[in-house]
């Protein structure tokens, strides 16, 4: 795992630290790709929470994925 993703998964668990979220916020100012992964991982995480919480809900996002990914 990297450290980008640990830091993201502590903030998307509540448990982040200050010194951590300065070292969050330093990756994702350094680069355009740091921020896409950023952005991508609070997806999955969000889809995760959402399946765990609303299932049907995570079975229509995971169908539009589905079809997203076939498209391309």
């Amino acid at each position: 795992m990297t450290l980008l993703e640990e830091l993201t998964l502590n903030l998307a668990d509540d448990v982040l630290t200050d010194a951590e979220a300065r070292a969050l916020e330093a990756l994702l100012a350094q680069s355009d790709q740091a921020r896409q992964a950023y952005i991508r991982i609070l997806q999955i995480e969000a889809g995760l929470r959402a399946q765990r919480e609303n299932p049907e809900l995570a079975a229509a996002v995971m169908a539009r994925l589905r079809s997203h990914v076939t498209e391309t």
